[in-house]
């Protein structure tokens, strides 16, 4: 289940707190590497220890704007497509794959969009 935040002042705090606080943590894990369009989403309710879910818009090959959802999976350092673009595919990427956590979002965004995978 979604929360949205009605109030569009506490939106823009917790964004601001994301851009002061860069490195901030998500439980124990440290958020220093991610990609801050990976970063958890401030009005989305987080609940899993290790992993959360970003929602996130991509341009398929057709150039429509479509939504999908990818699971940042910190314990397992890795991402998982789990709603892709009707022309991309669902999987999992792995920062040790792509060094790192920043290369492996550009690679997750190409697999959720058209399903490339070098």
């Amino acid at each position: 289940m979604l929360h949205y935040i009605t109030n569009v002042s506490e939106k823009d705090q917790l964004k601001s707190f994301w851009k002061q606080n860069p490195d901030q943590e998500y439980g124990e894990y440290s958020l220093k590497d991610i990609p801050m369009a990976a970063r958890p989403q401030p009005d989305r309710i987080h609940r899993g220890k290790h992993s959360y879910t970003v929602k996130t818009a991509v341009r398929d090959p057709g150039d429509e704007m479509r939504e999908v959802l990818v699971d940042v999976l910190l314990r397992a350092k890795a991402y998982y497509v789990k709603k892709a673009a009707p022309t991309g595919r669902c999987g999992q990427i792995t920062w040790k794959k792509f060094d790192g956590p920043k290369a492996a979002w550009s690679v997750t965004m190409d697999q959720a969009r058209c399903g490339g995978v070098p």
